[in-house]
């Protein structure tokens, strides 16, 4: 019940970030130049990388590091993404939007790998 809870609000809270994040990039233009498509790709990238060599610096098994990046970084991030969409866009999907979602979801994901580093588990 504990876990069905917590996964329940970690997807609550990515899509609200989400939420926030297409709010603020149609209502600055400035937040969604930087939240683009190009500066997703480039933060993913990043993001995928440090998150591979974290766990790996953890764990030491490649296959298992790989497993848990794609988890970890992508696992919640594109559904809640896709679920921001349509709940600010009354249930109609835009592409355009999306890569500003989903560079909005994936800044908790960084938030708690730069607090697990820092702080450890």
């Amino acid at each position: 019940m504990i876990l069905f809870f917590s996964l329940l609000s970690t997807i609550l809270i990515i899509t609200g970030i989400s939420c926030l994040g297409i709010f603020l990039s149609r209502k600055y233009k400035s937040i969604k130049n930087y939240s683009s498509k190009n500066q997703l790709i480039l933060f993913l990238v990043i993001l995928t990388i440090f998150v591979f060599f974290w766990n790996l610096k953890e764990d030491g098994d490649a296959a298992y590091a790989i497993g848990f990046t794609i988890g970890y970084v992508y696992l919640f991030t594109i559904p809640c993404s896709f679920l921001a969409i349509f709940i600010m866009n009354k249930f109609n999907f835009s592409k355009k939007e999306f890569w500003n979602s989903w560079f909005f979801s994936l800044i908790p994901v960084f938030i708690i790998l730069v607090s697990q580093s820092i702080f450890g588990n």
